[in-house]
């Protein structure tokens, strides 16, 4: 399947990227779960995700948006596509270097604001506290530029980038995907897991209501 990075953008962001009401509707689709929705997106760009997955577009890392696109079939396609597998979180090590190097480039800054968001999101699921440091600071930095009207939306990244960061002081990495990656847990982890059963989509409570 051909698809470009502006057919990626389009179906993840629509088109009304200045619009507050849109793009939090567009966020509250992406992070709910709905396993129809995940079928669509399979049905429409699982060809594409599987290239990339399998080290496909490394034309898109040199340019902002195309990088970003690239992120998007790495970083959260994978999550609705492959939602309840460990495949879900096969294309995270790539999606951090691409990220890494679209900041290190300065792409971020001609991206918009829920843009931005999205490309520090291969840091936020790192299982890494240092990377989870560097998510954390750049929300804060995209909370206090952005206008009042965009802080529902970057409060929710931010607080989203303070609980993962807690989860990775705490263990070191994420719990909820032990069993997705055949991890043994340990009691500490165990005894959170049986308080904790929904974690960002991929956890048992997560999947038992999809």
């Amino acid at each position: 399947m051909q698809v470009t990075p502006a057919q990626v953008l389009d179906f993840y962001f629509g088109t009304r990227l200045d619009d507050v009401a849109a793009m939090r509707a567009c966020l509250d689709r992406w992070f709910t779960v709905d396993r129809a929705f995940d079928a669509a997106i399979d049905a429409q760009f699982g060809d594409a995700v599987r290239h990339a997955l399998d080290g496909g577009y490394p034309e898109w890392v040199d340019e902002a948006r195309p990088a970003l696109a690239l992120v998007v079939l790495l970083d959260q396609l994978p999550r609705n596509i492959f939602r309840g597998s460990g495949r879900a979180f096969a294309g995270d090590a790539r999606a951090r270097t691409v990220a890494l190097q679209a900041f290190e480039q300065g792409h971020d800054q001609v991206l918009s604001l829920t843009e931005r968001i999205i490309l520090h999101m291969p840091l936020e699921h790192a299982e890494d506290l240092a990377l989870q440091d560097r998510c954390v600071a750049g929300y804060e930095a995209l909370h206090a530029a952005a206008d009042p009207a965009w802080h529902p939306i970057t409060s929710a990244a931010l607080k989203a980038g303070y609980d993962h960061r807690a989860v990775i002081r705490r263990f070191g990495r994420f719990p909820h995907r032990n069993l997705l990656l055949g991890r043994a847990c340990t009691a500490e982890e165990t005894a959170y897991l049986a308080e904790n059963r929904s974690a960002w989509g991929q956890g048992a409570a997560d999947l038992e209501d999809a």
